[in-house]
């Protein structure tokens, strides 16, 4: 998934940017806010913008390091009270440009001990280096590549991670003590992240993934245009007010006015917030029922020209969701009348108004001398072998072949415009619907047993490599038409367990898919992942990245480089952790 056209890719691919369009952002009615906060009884809720503390502690303006115009900013939350040990500090933005020079490879397992499970606790040697626990507390707490305040950052670990860390290595700019990672880097202790001699927790945290599975979390995607996304259960009261206000919303984008009844519903706005105010100057505090803004459902939004907005979203809405974006959850959650889902980032959608994702489960093949290069991949459905009874002869409909069913290849045949693959003794099939998967010759440079990747665009095949050796093939999906993927040569030089991805200003093409498994960046916002919301793998498909089985991409996760620290959920390349080479062509 990436841009609108290769030239116009840094405008059009975003990932994880909170926008105005379609996911408008309220703030509380000048009128109201204003009153409130003279008499510093109303905090101006959550983050420095103003805005409602997320469930989990962040706020609506943080940005979960979600690559927004091709760089990450992991910008730390607010902590507020959640913290009692110190203020939480900004840290810089991370660089995320490959290192210099890289030579080999880092990964620590085979291709076939990749798809395997993940075994993350430390051998016997290893508790000795990295005695102590460690678990983060921000939503992203950094890992820098030396111990020292602006270091570089070349990892990540999400709150409530948890991992082994070394003895106190040094306390220069961190008072409490920087500390290795098993795994390389190092943490200050306190800076995000406390360390203790034991096992650690922190609540609330998100779910952990499950990196044994080929999805790390279950997905669900929007039924129709208009699906709230809550802060919190809201009261019956409050579901009436957001469906009012997503109502002046969808007329708006058809080009309608808005009805007598909603402009009431503006005046009443108004009305109730002079109430407020007014009431806030009388008393001298705030009326009890206001004291919680989040539990308030009628804060009008009175922008600078003076007027009620009438589409900004309650405070207690966090998005409006267009049909088909995608959210990662977590469990569910009730109150006497409505069942929602929680989303791994703590808010609430109502169970009706999701589907879940279905995702393919195509898994490509270890190549060996049973499974040998080249072999073609069925793409098509209802596909039927063509039989030649003699050299020469016509084709006869034979036996049906399953889609995705793996076949050798031995030859081409042409007859007059059409283009047939011999995959049997006198059998065919249309050239259409076959993929094949061909020995590469390495690059210049690789290492004799240095890992590479190579796609092959015209065919949509991956086959991934160890020296000149081929060692796993599959099917992919690149980019469709006007969404070219970049043909060369590349490195990985980020990856992250999952990552969030959206364009929501792309008109017909918007889309949004929260926590997008196994994704690997090697040119800018481009990238291999996982894409559990198709299964048309074979054919062009993306808006510019290439796209893997989910099965497919957590196998390749973890044998390309860089290693992910255990415990961390995003690594950037270095020249001791270097990404692997990734060569694309057609």
């Amino acid at each position: 998934m990436v841009k609108k056209g290769a030239t116009n890719k840094k405008k059009n691919k975003r990932t994880s940017r909170r926008r105005t369009s379609g996911r408008t952002k309220t703030i509380a009615a000048a009128v109201v806010l204003g009153a409130l906060c003279a008499f510093g009884l109303w905090q101006c809720i959550g983050g420095e913008d103003g805005s409602p503390l997320d469930p989990m502690g962040e706020t609506k303006a943080a940005r979960e390091i979600d690559m927004g115009d091709q760089t990450p900013d992991p910008t730390l939350v607010n902590e507020g009270d959640l913290l009692k040990e110190e203020e939480a500090t900004p840290m810089d933005q991370p660089r995320f440009e490959p290192p210099a020079e890289t030579e080999g490879d880092d990964s620590q397992v085979s291709i076939d001990e990749a798809g395997e499970a993940v075994e993350e606790e430390p051998e016997e040697d290893e508790e000795a280096l990295y005695p102590l626990h460690a678990v983060a507390y921000h939503f992203h707490t950094q890992v820098l590549a030396e111990p020292e305040a602006g270091s570089r950052v070349i990892g990540y670990a999400r709150r409530g991670s948890t991992f082994r860390v070394s003895k106190r290595v040094s306390t220069r700019g961190c008072k409490r003590g920087w500390h290795e990672l098993r795994g390389g880097g190092f943490i200050c202790d306190g800076k995000g992240v406390n360390v203790s001699d034991r096992p650690v927790t922190f609540a609330p945290a998100p779910p952990k993934p499950r990196l044994d599975d080929p999805l790390p979390y279950d997905y669900k995607y929007a039924k129709e245009d208009g699906v709230p996304e809550f802060w919190r259960i809201p009261t019956g009261e409050e579901i009436e007010e957001t469906s009012r206000v997503f109502a002046r919303i969808a007329a708006r984008s058809k080009g309608e006015v808005a009805t007598p009844a909603a402009e009431k519903t503006l005046e009443d706005a108004i009305a109730r917030a002079g109430e407020i105010a007014a009431g806030d100057q009388r008393d001298g505090g705030v009326p009890e029922e206001e004291v919680a803004p989040a539990e308030s459902p009628k804060r009008a939004v009175i922008p600078d020209g003076g007027t009620v907005d009438p589409y900004a979203l309650p405070a207690y809405v966090h998005l409006r969701l267009a049909k088909g974006y995608y959210v990662s959850t977590d469990d569910k959650v009730s109150d006497e009348e409505r069942i929602y889902h929680r989303t791994v980032r703590g808010r609430l959608i109502p169970d009706s108004k999701l589907y879940p994702a279905k995702s393919s489960e195509l898994e490509g093949v270890l190549v060996n001398d049973r499974n040998p290069l080249p072999m073609v991949f069925v793409v098509g459905g209802g596909v039927k072998k063509l039989v030649r009874e003699t050299e020469g002869g016509p084709l006869k409909v034979g036996a049906r072949v399953k889609r995705y069913e793996r076949l050798p290849f031995l030859g081409e045949l042409r007859r007059k415009a059409r283009r047939y693959v011999q995959v049997g003794e006198n059998e065919f099939i249309p050239s259409r619907v076959a993929a094949v998967a061909r020995i590469a010759e390495p690059p210049e440079g690789i290492g004799e047993n240095e890992r590479w990747i190579d796609i092959d665009l015209s065919e949509q095949v991956l086959v991934a490599y160890e020296g000149a050796t081929p060692v796993f093939a599959t099917l992919v999906s690149s980019g469709r038409k006007d969404f070219d993927t970049p043909e060369g040569e590349f490195r990985i030089y980020g990856k992250h367990v999952t990552i969030t991805m959206d364009d929501t200003d792309a008109g017909e093409e918007a889309y949004s898919i929260e926590d997008v498994p196994w994704t690997q960046y090697f040119d800018e916002g481009y990238a291999l992942h996982a894409a559990f919301w198709h299964d048309r793998f074979g054919r062009v498909r993306s808006h510019g990245c290439v796209n893997l089985s989910p099965a497919d991409a957590r196998r390749l996760f973890f044998w390309t480089g860089p290693h992910v620290s255990p415990g961390l959920h995003g690594m950037i390349a270095t020249a001791d952790n270097p990404g692997t080479r990734v060569i694309i062509h057609k």
